[in-house]
């Protein structure tokens, strides 16, 4: 994980630690190598500054949260080691206190631009595997 400070770690593990074990939804995508998912951030909860770094955004109020994570931005080439992809792979999870205030996230892939990525149906969160248009709990 590339943090760009000690607090922000700290930030960011303090709001995956209480927002973590609510329901949530999880959409990955695949972007361009170096650039950002252009992520329409309309009915997000507000930004947190303060736990937010160069790959990972934090939205959060006291009932919802998202967490916009790069995943994977290297590739493991025949014997060269670690490589620059030509995609980088995010994932986004949106979290509701209550499965019932989950309905905002639940149309989210829509305003998601990028490409799907197939076969990624393994919650990290709650580890285990959920289909993306469906709810973890």
């Amino acid at each position: 994980m590339i943090d760009s400070s000690a607090v922000q770690r700290i930030e960011g593990h303090a709001l995956l630690s209480v927002a973590g074990h609510w329901p949530h939804h999880r959409y990955s995508l695949a972007v361009p190598a170096g650039t950002e998912p252009a992520v329409s951030t309309g009915a997000f909860p507000p930004l947190v500054p303060e736990a937010t770094g160069p790959a990972s955004r934090w939205w959060a109020d006291g009932d919802r949260a998202v967490l916009l994570r790069l995943e994977r931005w290297w590739n493991r080439s025949s014997g060269a080691g670690m490589a620059r992809a030509a995609l980088d792979y995010w994932t986004m999870w949106c979290f509701a206190r209550t499965e019932s205030g989950l309905t905002w996230a639940s149309a989210r892939r829509g305003g998601i631009p990028g490409d799907p990525v197939p076969g990624q149906d393994w919650c990290v969160m709650c580890l285990c595997r959920t289909p993306e248009n469906v709810s973890c709990r």
